[in-house]
């Protein structure tokens, strides 16, 4: 197996994870302070790593869709096909989990140490960002069913190219309410 070669990744995001636990910590005394840092080193490697993690979870789903799934189905047949199918998808198995963990605490930590004290009191941005929240969860849990191995993953593979477009719409949302939340 190679997993050596997502070690890094991995570490990373681990170590990751422990950032935004430091902004729940956070009281209000320290509200200003940590909204001045927010303009660090810190915050734009996390903003870059959640820019990064939502275009290669989208951009491959994506490909699934409009490249990989219909060339497959024009060109190949049968065993062939099945083939490649298991071995694009054991591969994107692998890849998932990290972009997930990087995109849940990147975004946790986006919102807990920065933009939650920029948009204080408005209730608009954290309703948009609660249906952002969400949709990333459905967008998750679509995408690991589409890779999964469980019969209930098979029988929503048996329509993979409907439930790959409804995560393409779905990912293509988060992201114009992600622009629009950045107009507020």
């Amino acid at each position: 197996m190679h997993h050596h070669s997502l070690r890094p990744v991995t570490t990373l995001a681990l170590v990751a994870l422990f950032v935004p636990l430091a902004a729940l910590a956070q009281d209000e005394a320290t509200t200003t302070a940590v909204a001045e840092a927010a303009t660090g080193i810190v915050p734009l490697l996390m903003r870059w790593l959640h820019v990064f993690g939502a275009i290669f979870l989208l951009g491959g789903a994506f490909y699934l869709r409009t490249v990989l799934m219909p060339a497959a189905a024009e060109n190949l047949e049968g065993e062939s096909a099945q083939k490649l199918r298991q071995g694009v998808m054991a591969r994107w198995r692998k890849i998932l989990p990290i972009l997930m963990l990087v995109l849940i605490v990147s975004g946790f930590y986006n919102y807990l140490a920065v933009t939650r004290f920029a948009h204080e009191g408005q209730g608009q941005y954290h309703m948009l960002f609660g249906i952002k929240f969400l949709l990333a969860f459905a967008v998750f849990m679509l995408a690991s069913m589409l890779s999964g191995k469980k019969a209930i993953a098979q029988k929503l593979q048996q329509n993979a190219g409907l439930w790959l477009g409804i995560t393409i719409a779905m990912g293509v949302a988060i992201v114009m309410i992600a622009g629009y939340m950045k107009l507020m």
